[in-house]
């Protein structure tokens, strides 16, 4: 199938692309939108690229006080930072497991997130990471958002008339995190996926595959002995949270869930360990 008519733009800086934004979808990777487009799944009547814009950074920085990754940083991008691999291995987990070569070139951190799939392999990790999003309006104010506010529901996300400028991530001693994920083939988007990231003051959980957002559980318990068990015990609690459709039903998802959880957190309390 073909998309429907959409009207065009390529601004050169992020003013021209703000004036242009009311009714206006963005795209930069566009590795999640145009398959949409092209099965009449979303309706787009104006298209906006940002991969032209040179106020726009596709740059991964290591700041006094957090990891900057830039609006078009790519998934490729990430694979090869050497800060990625020092100080959040785990992003790295949950890139490699998008696509191909071909789409992780092209797809973006950024466009991952705003996509707002509760499956979204970046959304979880970021998740887990306490992470912020920094976006800009069109009067050119900035504002930093918390990840874990800015999903609303199935693709849907707080976003008004914004573009995302960058995400940061806090260094607030990161000890260790994972991501894991099962699906049915490979380059097939996740029925559930799992992040945890562990510091010295707590540990978080991310469940992705869930029905509407992402799903995070945390403890900021003292004894980091016990934050795996007290995760575990929260979990079966969350049937609500997962859905039933043609690849498994809500049950199955949570039994995926707990598997991956447990899976996860015993491997990190090893590496904690060494």
């Amino acid at each position: 199938m073909r998309p429907g008519p959409f009207d065009y733009y390529e601004p050169e800086n992020i003013a021209q692309a703000l004036d242009l934004i009311t009714e206006a979808t963005v795209i930069a990777g566009g590795q999640s939108l145009i398959p949409s487009m092209r099965l009449r799944q979303v309706t787009v009547t104006k298209l906006i690229s940002i991969s032209n814009i040179a106020e726009l950074s596709g740059d991964i920085i290591k700041k006094a006080d957090s990891i900057e990754i830039g609006a078009l940083t790519t998934l490729s991008d990430l694979l090869s930072s050497q800060i990625i691999e020092e100080h959040t291995p785990w992003l790295r987990e949950a890139a490699q497991q998008v696509g191909d070569v071909q789409v992780r070139n092209l797809a973006t951190v950024v466009g991952n997130i705003c996509w707002s799939d509760p499956r979204a392999n970046m959304s979880i990790a970021l998740l887990a990471s306490n992470a912020i999003i920094t976006t800009i309006n069109s009067k050119l104010q900035e504002r930093k958002i918390s990840l874990k506010d800015f999903f609303v529901s199935f693709q849907k996300n707080i976003l008004e008339n914004e573009l995302v400028k960058n995400i940061l991530i806090p260094n607030h001693e990161l000890a260790a995190g994972r991501y894991l994920e099962f699906s049915r083939q490979r380059n097939d988007l996740a029925l559930v996926n799992v992040s945890v990231v562990s510091s010295e003051k707590k540990t978080t959980l991310v469940i992705g595959g869930t029905r509407n957002v992402p799903l995070i559980i945390e403890t900021d318990e003292h004894n980091k002995m016990n934050h795996a068990a007290t995760i575990m015990n929260k979990i079966p609690d969350r049937l609500n949270d997962f859905h039933t459709d043609q690849y498994g039903s809500q049950q199955y998802r949570l039994e995926l869930a707990i598997s991956l959880a447990r899976r996860v957190l015993n491997s990190l309390r090893c590496k904690l360990d060494e």
